[in-house]
């Protein structure tokens, strides 16, 4: 019995989680902490975010889908920037794409629906469709 709740156990832990080999832990945070990255921030910061806290569940995780919702519905002219980084990082990639969710703004979410459909940078097309499928799901799931 013991070893089906181990098994069961490896088999919920987060595959964001699991491929960055770490656990969702928060206790290393400081008591209050409520995001990591702050809204102004770059991709580049929260990719370095990304790899050095694990901690990713309850208010820490949604304000990580805040960031990236809101900052690509309104600095939409970063998307070839963060092409690039999520090209070279996988990790970053199901990172920005997990975080595309119905815990974020609505409008927010369909601009990201309109302008991965009508704004792709060049380059960007496969990430783009990603974008679009995410905030279609979150959107959906909303209503």
């Amino acid at each position: 019995m013991r070893l089906c709740s181990a098994v069961l156990a490896l088999a919920l832990v987060s595959p964001l989680a699991t491929a960055r080999g770490q656990s969702l832990a928060c206790g290393s945070l400081p008591s209050g902490t409520v995001a990591l990255v702050p809204r102004d921030a770059s991709w580049l910061t929260l990719q370095r975010v990304v790899h050095k806290h694990p901690c990713d569940d309850g208010i820490i995780g949604e304000s990580f889908s805040d960031y990236v919702v809101h900052r690509l519905a309104t600095r939409w002219e970063t998307v070839p920037q963060l092409t690039r980084l999520v090209n070279a990082d996988s990790v970053l990639r199901m990172f920005v794409i997990e975080h595309i969710d119905a815990t974020t703004d609505m409008d927010e979410l369909r601009r990201l629906v309109q302008l991965s459909k009508t704004r792709c940078p060049p380059g960007s097309r496969a990430f783009c469709a990603a974008i679009r499928a995410a905030a279609e799901a979150a959107v959906a799931s909303a209503t």
